[in-house]
């Protein structure tokens, strides 16, 4: 670096150029090599020979003997001491919704890094390092989180090629000061945050791929041996093809009115009846317009994972999971559910060769319910909010279990889909003397075999209404006003017609007779 000052020579004050910094590359520190600073000098061209001044080497011999050299560092012995941590890092897929790499469908991947200085001393030349996979290029530095492009402006990253292996290389910003706490808010402060991005669309295979990345810093900082473990971090990403699985819910049972009937609550008779059923049904196919699965091969261990309204928030029964059973004449064999939420307290019996657990918490809770049930409707509350259960929010009282679909194959009639049906009871005795209430069910693709990716949206919800039948007693005495009023216009209507056409005028006959 060059720099050129004026100066007084026939000024007493003190004269010093703006600090420079200057950055040792590690030869130079590890072999001692050295600095050399060069001065010279020459004189501002003068009107008059009087006033120029004199200058000669032993004057610039003994300013050169004034420039100091020190170390950024602050320490005694200019060393900056630091522990540089490279947090774990976390990836996002586009386009959104995914979890790992599609081929032909996710392009592109966002990797982002959180480099932390946990002390005590400045960073300095912090350098973060990432192993390129084959087929996988660097696109660009970017903002991650809520962050601009100004945020990560400070960084530089750069692609670079070593030994036939690509790296991306990013420059932190310089100094990477040590992490501090905002006093206002409490969130970390000088965390080197960025992303960066990849394209993945050369990919052809499903092997994961793995993202090695190492953080390292120049001098006149160093790390202590015993705090360098955490300078690395590894990441492994899975590949797949997308499996194009459609999924669907019905409410079978949209609304079901209910009529008040005391005899239902006696000796448990809503059980048998039918008219208290509630029933959702989930269909899962293949779409074969999209589909790149052969028909030989199809798609194995599907997995659905249904979530079930089947307690309210305080844990007593809402509806009844009674049975989980395949429509229609489709292949039983096909579908696979084992559930101790399925008939809890075997109050249904539809596989006699079952061997069914009893749940005597249920039972008891169960007579709890029947005898709140009998309550006054002055005791009981008339909110019904308390039973609506929306099983897509997570609500209290959803319970969870899975389906397995073997397989499902494209082109072929009896496995290109598969329905099943959930059919419920409502509790009679936890509703009774409670309003309207809304029940969702939700099913959601969890999994499914051969490496193949879920794609986004594989979820279908079903809600039913619960409402109690009134009876209104209708007000008939308008209905008689009205009639009487309309049928004396009427009348009066028909009179005027008729006194116009002169029916009530009389003719006089002749008074000779004639």
């Amino acid at each position: 670096k060059t720099e050129t000052k004026e100066i007084n020579a026939a000024s007493t004050v003190a004269m010093c150029t703006d600090t420079w910094t200057v950055y040792l590359n590690p030869d130079m520190v590890d072999t001692k090599s050295y600095i050399e600073v060069n001065m010279t000098a020459s004189l501002v061209k003068s009107d008059t020979f009087a006033k120029r001044a004199v200058l000669n080497q032993e004057q610039v011999a003994r300013a050169k003997e004034k420039i100091v050299i020190k170390s950024i560092c602050e320490s005694e012995s200019g060393i900056c001491q630091c522990d540089i941590e490279l947090r774990k890092p976390s990836v996002r897929y586009s386009p959104a919704g995914y979890n790992s790499i599609v081929l032909d469908n996710v392009n592109q991947v966002v990797v982002k890094y959180e480099v932390a200085n946990n002390g005590p001393d400045n960073a300095h030349l912090s350098i973060l390092r990432m192993k390129l996979p084959p087929k996988v290029f660097f696109i660009r530095r970017t903002p991650v989180d809520d962050q601009s492009e100004k945020d990560v402006s400070p960084i530089a990253c750069a692609e670079i090629e070593e030994d036939g292996v690509n790296y991306v290389e990013c420059f932190l910003q310089d100094p990477l000061k040590p992490v501090g706490r905002d006093a206002a808010t409490g969130e970390e402060t000088n965390i080197s945050k960025f992303g960066i991005s990849l394209d993945t669309k050369s990919l052809t295979d499903t092997d994961p791929i793995q993202l090695d990345a190492t953080v390292s810093v120049g001098s006149p900082s160093e790390e202590d041996e015993g705090k360098d473990g955490n300078n690395a971090q590894s990441l492994t990403l899975s590949v797949g093809r997308q499996a194009n699985l459609d999924i669907r819910g019905t409410a079978a049972t949209e609304r079901n009115v209910l009529k008040q009937d005391p005899l239902l609550l006696q000796d448990d008779a809503f059980l048998r009846s039918i008219k208290l059923e509630v029933r959702h049904t989930v269909s899962v196919l293949i779409d074969e317009k999209e589909s790149t699965i052969t028909e030989e091969s199809g798609i194995t261990d599907i997995v659905v994972q249904v979530n079930w309204p089947l307690r309210t928030a305080e844990g007593k029964y809402l509806l009844y999971l009674s049975e989980v059973y395949v429509k229609d004449n489709q292949i039983k064999d096909n579908f696979k559910v084992d559930s101790p939420l399925i008939d809890p307290d075997c109050l249904f019996d539809y596989d006699s060769g079952s061997s069914c657990r009893k749940s005597p918490e249920s039972a008891a809770s169960t007579q709890e319910e029947e005898e709140s049930a009998v309550q006054s409707d002055e005791d009981t509350p008339k909110q019904s909010a308390e039973l609506n259960t929306n099983c897509a929010n997570n609500d209290p009282g959803c319970v969870r279990f899975n389906v397995t679909i073997n397989l499902l194959k494209s082109g072929s009639i009896n496995m290109k889909d598969l329905a099943f049906e959930m059919r419920s009871i409502i509790w009679l005795p936890t509703i009774t003397g409670l309003g309207d209430f809304n029940v969702t069910s939700t099913a959601e693709i969890v999994s499914v075999g051969q490496n193949l990716v879920i794609p986004p949206g594989s979820v279908a919800s079903m809600k039913t209404q619960i409402a109690w039948e009134t009876s209104k007693e209708k007000d008939i005495l308008w209905i008689i006003v009205g009639s009487v009023i309309g049928g004396l216009v009427i009348l009066a209507i028909l009179i005027g017609i008729l006194w116009r056409v002169g029916f009530f005028k009389r003719k006089v006959p002749p008074a000779d007779g004639y």
